[in-house]
């Protein structure tokens, strides 16, 4: 089984603060491995930056989400507790809490006006022709989508100056290469 994306932590994670005591968040996501029967190898798996396990990374997207919702209230830093909405999200969601579900509570669709713009707030008023990200933009946490932007802005400057090198004059080329030895 592969590190399950943070929508589909969401339920797990709530429910495992479904007894409304004030919870360490390390000890839900430990509780929550624990359940989803994650191997090692899964729970050591590190997001590109290296400074931090992508199961890690993933609960701590879905705590925020479901905090933004108003499902969970922090006590104080890394410890979290269930809300009444959150007791009636476990009873009402059929085991199953994700964006879509989420967005039925004014607050979380102000969180996400805040993180896409305005197609989320064209939404609200009813314009369907305006959608929300895609299902595949919102499956991803926020620090996939970085990273993933960050790739596409990457890989496009490297093929416009490589567009602009062959467009250029061989003594251009030549300076350009000896510029660049000079500089190292």
């Amino acid at each position: 089984m592969a590190v399950p994306g943070y929508q589909s932590l969401m339920y797990p994670v709530l429910a495992e603060l479904a007894d409304g005591r004030e919870c360490l968040l390390r000890d839900v996501r430990d509780r929550v491995a624990a359940k989803l029967k994650l191997t090692p190898e899964e729970l050591s798996e590190l997001i590109p930056s290296g400074r931090q396990t992508l199961f890690a990374n993933r609960a701590n997207w879905a705590h925020v989400y479901l905090k933004q919702a108003g499902l969970l209230n922090t006590v104080r830093r890394g410890v979290y507790q269930i809300t009444e909405r959150g007791k009636q999200a476990l009873q009402s969601s059929g085991g199953s809490i994700d964006n879509d579900y989420l967005r039925q509570f004014p607050e979380f669709l102000e969180f996400m006006e805040r993180a896409y713009g305005s197609a989320v707030q064209e939404e609200r008023v009813g314009r369907p022709d305006l959608v929300s990200p895609s299902a595949e933009v919102e499956a991803r946490t926020p620090d996939e989508q970085v990273r993933e932007g960050y790739r596409r802005a990457r890989s496009g400057v490297a093929s416009e100056l490589l567009d602009r090198m062959r467009r250029s004059s061989p003594a251009f080329f030549e300076q350009l290469v000896v510029d660049l030895l000079v500089s190292r």
